[in-house]
């Protein structure tokens, strides 16, 4: 349960003021955070929320404040300055979003902070990036026009007659805030706001998605937070162009060359690659061994994905009038296993997909397929010996 304590000393602490220079959360603005200072005592404020006409500052003190002293009240300025930064920056973000998508794209929720803003709004389409570029560039020019942010207090009707826009679905009292930038834009908000738009310095959307139907959400950065960004980004792109040889300026380019440069060489590796495959079938018909007129091969070949060892295997079978090809093959650390059947001994009896299978099982992995070609899988290539062996067996006792 709560107490009321005249005195508290070193201690999580609630304190209640009647009047405040901190901003408490509403309205999507988080709260101010900084210091009250007491006689002997120093209270940092975490969080401040607003009950009626009382504020409540959330905090941890150091040494003791009485109840009824006086206190010295400070608020971080730089945070509170960032923060008024990402508010003004939302109301010229409406404003540009309805500029280009239509006045159908009104706000539907928002978060400012000192670090970021994020600003949901109603809109069927995602965005391209032609739109995200020219909304932002909307923002940024009204930023650097530094135009000057009023406000005003009069009633809703009023506010209304200005052609100040107001949030659908928004509770508001007798009394309204006006927030007007300039001839840009007009809005009903208590938050905190720049004295001039040239205050915000710098605008960017980082994303920009769905959250729900007919809903979209952008998060952005403005003033140092925007900076803070530009400079991150360039700083991964020098390490980019670092890594191959480069300078930014010419990033792309190298990029186009050396990408130019991977492509030829997969062509050349490739066409090694059926050399070698080429010259191992030729070698792996030397190893066709003769059961009861059928002719049986089952080998292991070196390096070959499942295309390349299934073409191969294909390969074989054509050149063998009445066969069984089994072949395995290690690859990145898997085994693959494929096996054809010629349709004279598939009607004999001869399943393609029961031998692949059990040469699957001996190397830990499953598979199967059609009586006339099937393909398995494993992940013990130390097995695959094991696994030719068991398939060798299963030929000769259906072939006897």
């Amino acid at each position: 349960s709560e107490t009321l304590a005249d005195s508290i000393t070193d201690s999580k602490l609630l304190l209640v003021t009647e009047k405040t220079p901190f901003y408490a959360e509403s309205g999507g603005q988080l709260a101010d955070t900084g210091i009250i200072r007491g006689r002997s005592g120093l209270k940092n404020v975490d969080d401040v929320r607003k009950i009626g006409s009382w504020y409540l500052h959330l905090g941890r003190l150091q040494g003791t404040l009485q109840k009824g002293e006086s206190v010295e009240m400070e608020v971080e300025a730089q945070k509170r300055l960032d923060t008024e930064r990402h508010h003004t920056a939302t109301h010229l973000l409406h404003k540009a979003l309805r500029e280009v998508l239509g006045e159908h794209a009104q706000q539907k929720g928002s978060l400012v902070e000192s670090s970021r803003l994020r600003f949901d709004f109603s809109h069927l389409a995602s965005l391209s990036d032609d739109e995200i570029q020219l909304i932002e560039s909307i923002v940024n020019e009204a930023i650097w026009k530094c135009m000057d942010v009023a406000t005003e207090i009069t009633d809703v009707r009023s506010a209304r007659e200005m052609g100040a826009m107001a949030l659908f679905g928004e509770k508001y009292g007798e009394e309204v805030r006006v927030v007007k930038v300039a001839d840009f834009s007009m809005e009903l908000c208590g938050g905190t706001h720049v004295r001039n738009t040239g205050q915000i310095g710098l605008f960017r959307i980082l994303s920009e998605g769905s959250i729900g139907s007919g809903l979209r959400r952008i998060e952005a950065v403005a003033g140092r937070p925007a900076l803070d960004y530009f400079n991150k980004a360039e700083s991964e792109l020098k390490k980019a162009a670092a890594l191959i040889r480069s300078d930014p300026q010419g990033l792309c380019s190298r990029l186009e060359a050396l990408n130019k440069a991977f492509r030829e060489k997969e062509k050349e590796l490739d066409a090694l690659k059926n050399q070698i495959s080429r010259a191992s079938m030729g070698n792996l018909l030397d190893r066709v061994q003769l059961i009861n007129g059928a002719s049986v091969l089952v080998e292991a070949v070196l390096g070959q994905d499942a295309a390349s060892l299934r073409q191969n295997a294909e390969m074989l079978r054509d050149k063998l009038n009445s066969s069984v090809i089994l072949l395995a093959s290690e690859n990145e650390g898997k085994v693959v296993l494929v096996c054809f059947v010629t349709s004279d001994l598939v009607k004999a009896g001869m399943h393609a997909g029961k031998i692949v299978e059990a040469a699957a099982k001996a190397v830990g992995g499953g598979g199967g397929g059609r009586p006339d070609m099937a393909q398995a899988g494993g992940k013990d290539p130390g097995k695959i010996p094991e696994a030719l062996e068991k398939a060798r067996q299963l030929i000769r006792e259906k072939l006897s």
